[in-house]
């Protein structure tokens, strides 16, 4: 008894937020808070919870008691009294509460401030029938006294109380009527109210669960379920698929507005530690055939240069190389320059050797590249107009630590060839460039070498930059977020994040404070020009819903401390849309010269664009060889 109140510390801040902390299948518990005049919150408040759910209430000023559950309305089918009969109790309650406030205030003589009387009782059926009931008071959020039922007597917090209670309750009529209902008539409005919300009760809904990371002076990863029915859900981590127990922590489950619940647990592992080994979320429960695993996602890490070549005279440079390190530019090369040079301030802490050998590699492309575009452009008899001969390759070390290498040519932005690894061959996109290949690259050499290049070299390449830029990637930039309205056929509200690092970012929806799945598009994430990332989601709802309801976006990422809440406004508009908008247009532009040069991108849009290309007639004649240079982040072999 001695902390029985202190949930009810709580009820002046947010009575809808209590609830039963209770193993028993079935519980009934009402809740009433009374308060002086001129506090901004109802003098007298009643709410009553089934099971941990709120399904009525009553407050001074609306005067009468309404359901919050949808089951509970079908009593009136059956009891056609029931909310006018509640309602008179509530009022009676509200004119004692009020005076046995006063009575209290002037007892112990507090009549200047805020003060409150605050009761809770109810009762409970136990797994195995057994009952249990309680009736407790407190004021200023603080034991007051409560009811004994093995005694049928009141329990003061002390004696001043005791000679209180005396006064109220001299001959413990009051003592007796509380025993007697919450030994019976409140264990029979279990069993009547377990019939009517049967359905409610006894239906499963799966969880949504995320798995995202928080920043804090000790890293956390979070596993998050919610929207899940029943109560009884279980979170558990593994590593390398053993259970984990130290440095978790797991929270109450919480409710949701709609009779859902909601869960987290917290693991707390070094960067390092995610890095090294396989962490896992592992959610069981009675909605799911089977557990849900959600894998903690390492940062997956990849090294590709684009190569592109154009003609003279089209104002720009003949030959560009460009370097992306987890899709961030970190060097440069163009034919205008004549030397290679960083992107981004961790490649400088490279080796002073590293630019000299670099430029002269990407000299050598820069040749080879424009005596292939010659020799293309006068087989396919191209010899006006502008055309590009473009090059993509690079590795990727994915999440959970597979690998993977590719080697693409294009010409005008048609796939051109690119290499097998699995094979070490070259695959054309026709006969004629199959007869190109087979004389550019008679046994396979050059297919061997850059096979080996990718599948090792290029790992290499990828495990030693990421000890020169450990410090920008694992940079944390919180995310500028906005809320706007699109006009489409579908009214449209369009949640976009932009500026965040690292990429990984989750953009949720709620309504009145639930979370939204449906009619939800969630964006790929997207690079920005300064390596930091940008992302959208929209949802589709009518101008309607939006007037009647509050619906909010809600960005996690590792860089806050606590969830972004957006609001959409109701009267249409947007909330620092135009900025956004703004943004991504320079982005676009600045990006325009990017695209142009490292066109090398549309071979892998082309791949997948089903167009074949048409006969060519293409004449191959030998050209010139050229050495390999090994040893190093990119090779000269093209």
């Amino acid at each position: 008894m001695e902390n029985g109140f202190a949930l009810l510390k709580l009820l002046l801040i947010s009575v809808f937020s209590l609830r039963v902390s209770s193993a028993d299948p079935h519980s009934l518990q009402y809740l009433h808070t009374g308060l002086p005049p001129g506090t901004h919150f109802p003098e007298f408040t009643a709410v009553g919870l089934f099971d941990g759910q709120q399904f009525v209430y009553y407050d001074s000023n609306i005067r009468k008691m309404i359901p919050k559950t949808e089951w509970i309305q079908n009593i009136s089918a059956d009891d056609a009294d029931y909310w006018d009969r509640e309602t008179q109790k509530q009022h009676a309650n509200q004119e004692i509460f009020i005076f046995y406030l006063d009575v209290i205030k002037q007892e112990f003589n507090q009549t200047e401030g805020v003060h409150t009387l605050q009761r809770m009782y109810g009762c409970e059926i136990d797994g195995n029938s057994t009952t249990r009931g309680y009736d407790q008071y407190s004021y200023d959020g603080e034991d007051f006294f409560s009811l004994d039922l093995n005694t049928g007597s009141w329990t003061a917090v002390n004696d001043e109380v005791e000679i209180f209670i005396k006064r109220w309750d001299p001959g413990r009529s009051e003592a007796e009527y509380w025993r007697n209902f919450l030994e019976t008539e409140c264990i029979d409005w279990i069993k009547k109210f377990v019939s009517y919300s049967r359905e409610t009760l006894e239906r499963k809904i799966p969880p949504a669960a995320s798995v995202f990371q928080k920043n804090s002076s000790s890293p956390e990863v979070v596993c998050h379920a919610t929207g899940f029915f029943p109560k009884a859900l279980i979170i558990k981590w593994q590593k390398d698929g053993e259970d984990v127990y130290e440095d978790v922590e797991l929270r109450e489950t919480l409710p949701n507005e709609d009779g859902s619940f909601q869960k987290r647990s917290i693991l707390k592992v070094s960067a390092e530690e995610l890095q090294k080994h396989t962490y896992t979320c592992v959610i069981e429960h009675s909605s799911l055939e089977k557990e849900m695993v959600l894998k903690v996602l390492k940062d997956p890490h990849s090294l590709q240069y684009l190569h592109t070549g154009l003609p003279p005279g089209t104002h720009f440079p003949e030959f560009t190389a460009v370097g992306l390190f987890d899709g961030e530019q970190f060097v440069y090369y163009d034919s205008n320059i004549s030397r290679m040079i960083p992107k981004t301030e961790w490649i400088q802490n490279i080796s002073a050797d590293y630019w000299d050998r670099e430029t002269q590699k990407q000299y050598a492309n820069q040749e080879i590249f424009k005596i292939y575009l010659d020799v293309i452009k006068k087989e396919f008899n191209h010899t006006e107009g502008i055309h590009t001969l473009q090059r993509m390759y690079g590795c990727e070390i994915d999440v959970d630590g597979t690998t993977r290498g590719y080697d693409q040519y294009g010409y005008d932005g048609e796939d051109f060839f690119s290499l097998d690894l699995n094979t070490g061959s070259w695959t054309a996109v026709n006969d004629e460039v199959e007869i190109f290949i087979n004389r550019w690259d008679p046994i396979r050499s050059k297919a061997k070498y850059w096979k080996n290049f990718l599948e090792t070299e290029c790992i290499n390449c990828i495990k030693k930059f990421v000890s020169y830029s450990r410090e920008t990637l694992e940079r944390k930039i919180p995310p500028a977020a906005s809320v706007f309205q699109k006009n489409s056929s579908s009214p449209e509200v369009v949640c976009h994040a932009t500026g965040f690092f690292p990429k990984a970012l989750n953009i949720s929806w709620q309504k009145d404070g639930v979370d939204v799945y449906e009619d939800v598009e969630l964006r790929e994430t997207l690079p920005n020009q300064d390596g930091s990332f940008q992302k959208r989601s929209i949802l589709k709802v009518s101008a309607e819903e939006l007037q009647k309801h509050t619906y909010t976006c809600v960005i996690e990422h590792s860089s806050l401390e606590k969830e972004m809440v957006l609001k959409v406004p109701k009267g249409g508009g947007s909330d620092g849309g135009l900025i956004v908008i703004g943004i991504v247009v320079g982005v676009v532009v600045s990006l325009l010269f990017l695209v142009i040069v490292v066109a090398g991108i549309v071979v892998w849009k082309k791949k997948n664009s089903g167009k074949k290309r048409k006969k060519t007639g293409f004449k191959p004649v030998p050209v010139p060889s050229r050495p390999s240079s090994k040893g190093d982040s990119s090779s000269s072999n093209s």
